[in-house]
């Protein structure tokens, strides 16, 4: 991660992931941006979710992670 500074404030840019997820109530799929560590607030909006770190991401993989999806790949 790459480390910023903006006025006062130092943090760790976030990682962003492109992904493709399927919902599991209608097996719809659809391309998503997951951040890992953090969300930068100028790309909030979008930013489908975001997680505390890698083994949190790598948990949304996983159909029983307890979400109302999971990610099917991630798209360099």
């Amino acid at each position: 991660n790459t480390i910023n500074t903006m006025g006062n404030f130092t943090f760790n840019e976030p990682n962003y992931k492109e992904c493709i997820i399927e919902w599991l109530d209608t097996k719809e799929r659809e391309q998503v941006t997951i951040s890992i560590g953090g969300i930068n607030p100028t790309f909030d909006d979008y930013i489908f979710y975001d997680c505390r770190n890698e083994e949190d991401f790598n948990n949304l993989k996983d159909k029983n992670s307890g979400e109302d999806f999971y990610i099917v790949e991630v798209l360099d």
